[in-house]
């Protein structure tokens, strides 16, 4: 039985260090992609509210580089500490709530068509994401629901259909 425990958490602790080790190029994906956002975006939405959105999303891209930093200077025998993956949880649930609320782009006077790219975008952000947080599960479904749900909610309390069916396919 403490074999079984002990393999348990030697698992766990290579699924931790793996979500560590692949964050520098999910830092810099969400970085770029961040930035295309704005750009695609700063003619249609005031400057100031895309500026303190990237800068909060970049913020808490360079916060878990620095979790990351310092998970990588720990020692082997506390890396499979579970702080290290509940820091690691917070900083992507707070960038996932970021990506989610930029959703809310939508609510200035854009095109449906700018309004479905903002949709597809930050879906796809969403899905790309399963590429780095797979290792744990339950780090990529709190990311998940954290960058859907506002998108959710804000295409429903849409009148348009487009946009509810575009949301309908979301869910």
């Amino acid at each position: 039985m403490k074999d079984a425990k002990d393999l348990g958490k030697r698992i766990f602790a290579e699924q931790v260090n793996l979500l560590f080790k692949q964050y520098p190029v999910s830092a810099l994906s969400g970085t770029l992609a961040s930035v295309l956002f704005v750009s695609v975006l700063w003619r249609q939405a005031p400057s100031y509210l895309l500026v303190s959105w990237l800068a909060a999303q970049n913020i808490f891209l360079l916060m878990g580089g620095f979790i990351s930093w310092r998970y990588f200077l720990a020692s082997k025998n506390s890396r499979g500490s579970h702080l290290w993956y509940r820091l690691y949880l917070a900083n992507i649930s707070i960038v996932g709530l970021i990506w989610g609320f930029a959703t809310f782009f939508s609510v200035f006077d854009v095109s449906d068509l700018l309004q479905t790219f903002i949709i597809i975008f930050v879906a796809g952000v969403a899905a790309t994401a399963l590429v780095v947080a797979i290792p744990v599960q339950t780090a990529y479904y709190i990311y998940l629901s954290l960058i859907i749900s506002p998108m959710l909610i804000w295409t429903f309390l849409q009148p348009q259909t487009t946009l509810m069916w575009v949301g309908g396919l979301g869910v």
